[in-house]
């Protein structure tokens, strides 16, 4: 998974590079954006890339690893020009364009929603991937992107789930098959707290 998101940036790269719109609505220049990490768990650096301008840094929870997690945090920070605010809109539009066509079904919480965060004015999207094509296993994704004039910030925050299925065992985004009143309730509360890992409060800007 995430070797996919590190393709899904790459496009988003090339996705707004080729959008040339007149930039308006410019956010002040932001140096570094990072996330303060769920109290819920211990985390570890399990990646970090980074050169002059850009940089990846994926979290996760102690005690695993890239190929055996489910919950995981990344930061990213891809360095373009001639960007506005509502660039962002067209990063996560574009993102959930490609979750379509990597998984058998998704869900989406619709049009990105805006997020002022400190000063800075950034959207915030929600996704269900029944299953990743290919995998056994689906997802619960939040992301929040913010640019400035020369960079893009993407965060996001995924959980790993058992592939999303409704009664007739049809791939079905958002729907979960669940045994115990207590494992529904496990659940619903890894989702809220991945949601919840992007609120504002959790957002640290330099």
């Amino acid at each position: 998974m995430n070797q996919i998101l590190r393709i899904l940036g790459i496009a988003v790269l090339v996705f707004i590079t080729a959008s040339s719109v007149k930039a308006s609505g410019i956010n002040p220049k932001i140096n570094e954006l990072s996330i303060q990490l769920p109290k819920q768990r211990h985390w570890i650096l399990a990646d970090n890339q980074s050169n002059s301008t850009q940089y990846l840094r994926t979290w996760l929870p102690k005690g695993m690893t890239l190929k055996n997690y489910d919950w995981m945090i990344e930061e990213q920070k891809v360095s373009f020009s001639g960007t506005k605010t509502e660039d962002a809109i067209l990063v996560l539009t574009n993102i959930a364009q490609q979750d379509k066509e990597l998984c058998t079904d998704v869900l989406f919480s619709g049009k990105p929603m805006k997020k002022v965060v400190k000063k800075y004015t950034g959207y915030i999207s929600q996704t269900y991937c029944a299953q990743l094509k290919g995998e056994n296993y689906g997802t619960v994704t939040s992301r929040l992107a913010i640019v400035d004039k020369n960079s893009l910030y993407l965060i996001t925050s995924q959980l790993l789930t058992k592939p999303q299925k409704d009664q007739n065992n049809k791939a079905k985004a958002g729907v979960f098959e669940l045994k115990t009143q207590s494992e529904a309730k496990e659940l619903y509360d890894l989702v809220e707290q991945v949601f919840d890992s992007l609120y504002q409060d959790n957002i640290i800007i330099k």
